[in-house]
């Protein structure tokens, strides 16, 4: 077990992420757990067997210490990851399932450019322009080539037909920032961020003829969005 865990463990930590809401390594701890205790409850009886002779309940407790031992470096992640997953889990709910209910609402069949597009692509059926590469070769080899900034995502957008982006503005800071000609018509927020990519996510008419559409689509879906979101919308 502890050579399958190696195994895994040393491509993940040198290829993969780790550390974000605990869930790309999450498989590991578990795997990495069970191959510790494992190891410990067979080392550990044979070490004292003098002194407990074969005495079953001594060596179950020995067995659940050694289970305690290979858990304890994880419990500090254990106590965070318990504490923060309700808050993270209504992060989603308040951002991301509101972006789903009102993009399948007013925008189904639409080409979308987005950036955080697991729950919008589950929830609406859009035509996804994803503006961070994960789905979008385009983007992917951009970044890679040293190509992604303002007017390369402007010339995207422009060719694939998007007509409205929902965006963290604050991902593209570093690439020179989202195109100036796209038109800010409103922004959600949320408190308490631990899970979402920014707590502000904003919504972005890039065809300019899709300005006033926007604006009242923003203004009626307002009030069915969560009171503990804030939101504002512009008239262009």
């Amino acid at each position: 077990m502890l050579i399958v865990f190696a195994a895994a463990a040393f491509p993940h930590l040198l290829l993969a992420q780790t550390g974000w809401f605990y869930r790309y390594e999450a498989y590991l701890i578990a795997l990495g757990t069970l191959g510790v205790a494992l190891a410990l409850g067979r080392r550990v009886p044979g070490r004292i067997s003098l002194k407990v002779s074969r005495n079953t309940a001594v060596k179950a407790g020995i067995a659940a210490a050694a289970v305690i031992v290979g858990a304890s470096p994880i419990v500090p992640r254990a106590y965070l990851s318990h504490r923060e997953a309700p808050q993270g889990t209504r992060n989603i709910y308040e951002q991301q399932v509101q972006m789903s209910r009102f993009l399948k609402a007013y925008y189904e069949g639409e080409v979308v450019a987005a950036n955080d597009i697991g729950a919008i692509n589950f929830y609406a059926d859009i035509r996804c322009l994803d503006l961070w590469g994960l789905s979008t070769l385009d983007v992917t080899r951009a970044r890679l080539e040293g190509r992604f900034d303002t007017d390369f995502l402007s010339a995207l957008a422009q060719a694939n037909g998007a007509k409205i982006a929902v965006a963290y503005e604050v991902w593209y800071a570093e690439f020179g920032g989202l195109p100036k000609q796209w038109n800010l018509i409103g922004q959600w927020t949320i408190d308490k961020n631990v899970v979402a990519g920014s707590p502000v996510v904003s919504f972005y008419a890039i065809d300019p003829a899709e300005a006033g559409n926007l604006y009242e689509h923003l203004v009626a879906f307002a009030a069915e969005l969560p009171p503990t979101v804030r939101h504002w919308e512009r008239q262009p």
